[in-house]
């Protein structure tokens, strides 16, 4: 390995990025998607910012998963969004995509 790069992140044999035995998640509509679907999962109960990072962090990683705060602003926006849509019962929708 050439000075200064990690040797915790390695090309596992299924092919995968991995980070120990976390796998990498790229930037962009891929985290964007698993942000949704772990938001969205019946299995979730909706969390927290705390919570859902907590949860994904067994199984994924990404640089600055943590100190960049994506996890707790994607949380923020869809309480945002559905507190501004109203809920089922008000007749409005509830979203668990804020990008859409």
């Amino acid at each position: 390995m050439e000075a200064g790069l990690r040797q915790d992140i390695v090309i596992h044999v299924d092919g995968l990025l991995r980070f120990g035995s976390r796998l990498c998640v790229p930037s962009g509509e891929v985290r964007r998607e698993l942000l949704s679907e772990a938001h969205s999962s019946p299995y979730s109960v909706h969390p927290r910012g705390i919570k859902m990072y907590r949860d994904l962090k067994q199984y994924f990683w990404w640089h600055k998963m943590k100190r960049e705060r994506e996890i707790a602003q994607f949380v923020a926006i869809v309480l945002y969004a559905n507190k501004s849509m109203g809920t089922l019962e008000d007749g409005g929708a509830i979203s668990t995509t804020p990008y859409s």
